[in-house]
């Protein structure tokens, strides 16, 4: 199976959401089905996107919460389609803050 390539379109959706709570709930949703649909390797590429248009602009207690809700997904979710490939490195300087 090869590794699906997300381009620039994907994350239209996105860009017009009108607030930051739909925002981290679109790509906390994208992060968990790739890591269940077996993507991992794709979740690095949605995790800048993420890092680059969201996560620049808030405080640090802000970025904190949306670490925190992601790893929160990720877990949860392990107990409905097991265990993710998808490491916490690829969250980089963001993740254990």
């Amino acid at each position: 199976m090869q590794t699906p390539t997300l381009g620039p379109s994907f994350f239209t959706p996105v860009s017009s959401l009108p607030i930051t709570a739909l925002k981290t709930r679109w790509y906390m949703c994208v992060i968990v089905n790739l890591s269940a649909l077996n993507y991992p390797d794709v979740v690095p590429e949605v995790w800048t996107h993420l890092s680059t248009h969201l996560l620049a602009g808030m405080s640090h207690e802000e970025k904190f919460q949306v670490v925190r809700m992601v790893r929160e997904a990720l877990v949860k979710s392990t107990g409905i389609v097991g265990a993710a490939k998808v490491c916490f490195e690829c969250f980089g300087d963001h993740y254990g803050e």
